[in-house]
């Protein structure tokens, strides 16, 4: 049985696969599931992740390249936000990252949307958040 949660996470990726005009070369449709991730607390590397992402209308964004340990940034964040998307780069680096940060918040019990994280790389088909941009 889904929870619902995960009933909420499959609706959205129908309404990418189905409701939305707008794809990018690789046919992901993104108008709708963009709207309802903007409104999700997402982690990114730094200053400039943060600016591309406020530029596409993200509205709840942390950086944790701030001079805090992981396990910081994790205990911070734990009991205080019920779900995030770990948006750190797609690079080695970036994604032993991800894989720290996501062991430590599900050791904590907040929920990683690690479903987000792969179809925005899809979209903006770009390796490193900063480059992001409307297309």
């Amino acid at each position: 049985m889904c929870s619902d949660e995960q009933r909420y996470w499959w609706a959205i990726l129908i309404s990418v696969v189905f409701v939305s005009k707008k794809t990018n070369s690789n046919g992901v449709k993104k108008s709708s599931f963009l709207e309802a991730i903007k409104k999700e607390l997402v982690l990114v590397e730094g200053e400039k992740d943060q600016v591309a992402l406020e530029r596409l209308g993200f509205e709840r964004i942390i950086k944790i390249n701030r001079g805090k340990a992981l396990f910081a940034i994790a205990d911070e964040l734990a009991g205080k936000c019920g779900s995030v998307v770990v948006l750190s780069d797609f690079d080695r680096k970036g994604k032993e990252i991800c894989a720290q940060l996501t062991k430590m918040l599900e050791q904590r019990h907040v929920k990683v949307n690690k479903k987000a994280r792969i179809l925005l790389k899809k979209i903006f088909e770009k390796a490193c958040v900063e480059s992001w941009k409307e297309q």
